[in-house]
């Protein structure tokens, strides 16, 4: 099971710094609402990317962190929309990203913004004919952000039986 928050950004008004510290604020958030409500983090946060529907500019997020338990019933995080669930059992195409920001040269500066991470261009490539149904939804899992490990993982399809964290 998870808990998280929904935030939606504009891609064309969000600096990267304001979009951090925005995502900063909101699992702080979310962080002291599942301790007051008793319930524990299982594990690293992750986010989720989605598109919004009709929305090119926009993209939704949800800042979630795993469960040891149910999410509690009635969550309330000030200033958000709460959303809840557990994982489906599923297959994923995912990439271990363990670098430096200053490793990479991403080209910030560049027309158009910064390129995509050569780590995330490896994980698109790696989809095949097979998985065309593939979620429109990149979730990051926030291994450790301080020294650059996150994951980023799409999943590719849903598997019958119980789900998971």
């Amino acid at each position: 099971p998870w808990a998280g928050v929904v935030q939606r950004v504009a891609l064309d008004e969000a600096g990267e710094e304001a979009a951090t510290e925005l995502a900063n604020d909101a699992f702080a958030t979310l962080f002291q609402a599942l301790a007051e409500a008793g319930s524990a983090p299982a594990g690293p946060p992750w986010t989720a990317l989605r598109p919004v529907p009709g929305a090119a500019d926009v993209v939704e997020t949800v800042l979630a962190v795993p469960l040891s338990g149910p999410a509690p019933e009635g969550l309330r995080v000030d200033g958000h929309e709460v959303v809840t669930g557990t994982l489906p059992r599923r297959v994923e195409r995912y990439v271990d990203v363990r670098a430096d920001a200053g490793d990479v040269d991403l080209l910030d500066d560049a027309p158009g913004g910064a390129l995509p991470h050569p780590d995330l261009l490896g994980l698109m490539d790696a989809f095949d004919a097979e998985d065309a149904g593939a979620a429109p939804e990149i979730r990051q899992i926030l291994a450790d952000p301080e020294a650059g490990h996150v994951e980023l993982a799409v999943t590719v399809r849903e598997e019958a039986g119980a789900g998971q964290g």
